[in-house]
């Protein structure tokens, strides 16, 4: 009966500590989650940077949604321009464009890392 009583609470405590996941990456981001589907390298990236802390996918956290981002530059003709001015920001850090809240530098984020990052954010609707 212990040995029962044993295993059960050892399942009961993997099912409650086990990881929710939602229906999309838009979602889990949305609620904070870093368990995402997507498999792309900009969601790995996302990930493994902890853009998460600050950024979710249709809502302003600390800083603006990815889908706000997207929008806003989504009339830019140079994309190539703009990825390259977004991913210096990105590892440098900005203020003023969001808002008073500056955007922390991220000096471990290689250039070519954040070029993958802004254009998967870029492509987020």
């Amino acid at each position: 009966m212990a040995r029962f009583i044993c295993i059960f609470s050892l399942g009961f405590c993997v099912l409650l500590s086990a990881p929710i996941f939602a229906e999309s990456a838009t979602e889990a981001a949305d609620k904070g989650s870093v368990q995402i589907k997507d498999t792309s390298a900009g969601a790995r990236l996302y990930v493994m940077h902890k853009c998460y802390e600050c950024h979710r996918a249709q809502k302003h956290h600390i800083g603006p949604s990815w889908q706000a981002i997207s929008q806003r530059y989504s009339k830019e003709e140079d994309k190539a321009r703009l990825v390259a001015r977004l991913s210096v920001k990105v590892i440098e850090g900005g203020y003023g464009n969001w808002g008073t809240l500056p955007m922390n530098s991220n000096p471990g984020v290689s250039p070519e890392d954040a070029s993958t990052l802004v254009e998967w954010v870029l492509e987020t609707n």
